[in-house]
């Protein structure tokens, strides 16, 4: 199981590298690092990972991540982890994970995932000591998004 994690961290961080190397006024698109990223393999003892090609996908990463951008200039994402969260983004259109975790509050679960795999990104915090936002947390976000996307939640029967 960590090496799986320790695999994903290792995609993450160079899908990052990749984003930060591409800098400001680069020529290349975020869907064109995105595209670049997906050609590197990790081979690790356990086999070998490869990213699936899918153009599309690609091209909404690269808008959701200038849409981040945009939200953080803004002062409404606000992520604790590198790279970003997109959970937050895609659930309620801002991410308050960083601001959460300096007040001492819980993060979101993709950005408690990073912080178990090395990823977060807030000066003298403990890894250990993040907090997993609570299952009601976690669903009225889910209940947002669903809202967003016009769908019905299922819900579960009590």
């Amino acid at each position: 199981m960590k090496r799986i994690a320790l695999t994903v961290g290792v995609v993450l961080l160079v899908a990052f590298g990749l984003f930060v190397l591409q800098g400001p006024g680069s020529s290349l698109s975020p869907s064109v690092a995105i595209a670049q990223e997906k050609k590197m393999e990790m081979k690790q003892d356990m086999g070998q990972m490869k990213m699936m090609e899918n153009k599309t996908l690609d091209k909404i990463r690269g808008e959701l991540k200038a849409e981040k951008s945009k939200l953080a200039k803004k002062g409404q994402y606000s992520c604790c982890n590198a790279p970003s969260c997109d959970n937050c983004a895609i659930a309620m259109n801002m991410c308050p994970c960083r601001d959460n975790l300096k007040k001492g509050d819980a993060v979101c679960g993709e950005c408690a995932d990073g912080w178990s795999t090395g990823h977060g990104d807030v000066e003298g915090v403990d890894a250990s000591t993040v907090k997993r936002m609570s299952g009601d947390m976690l669903k009225m976000a889910t209940d947002m998004r669903a809202k967003m996307y016009g769908e019905k939640m299922k819900g579960m029967k009590k």
